[in-house]
């Protein structure tokens, strides 16, 4: 699986050349978390960073579920139905602002 994610003249992601319309980024905090990942340091966050960028002064009792669903819907938009089973996400930074995922 190959992504690619736009994040300078705004927000776009490809999953192996197929773009993703913006309608389907209907939970906002989805595409938030999948930018704050791309953006990160080989593409993981500790939990608690992820819940103090995207909800700061909430508490990880309240927060904790966001993510979760965040994630979730994250992972659908991003899924394709060749990706095997346990296969990991990696970032490759390339030209013009953008994050590969491979």
């Amino acid at each position: 699986m190959n992504a690619e994610i736009d994040l300078l003249g705004g927000f776009a992601v490809r999953i192996d050349g197929r773009p993703i319309p913006p309608t389907e980024w209907r939970r906002r905090q989805a595409a938030s978390l999948v930018k704050l990942l791309a953006l990160a340091p080989r593409r993981t966050l500790h939990r608690e960073q992820v819940i103090d960028a995207l909800w700061p002064g909430a508490g990880i009792d309240d927060a904790g579920p966001r993510l979760h669903k965040a994630a979730h819907f994250a992972k659908r938009k991003t899924a394709t139905r060749r990706r095997a089973a346990g296969r990991r996400l990696r970032h490759r930074p390339t030209r013009r602002g953008r994050a590969a995922l491979r």
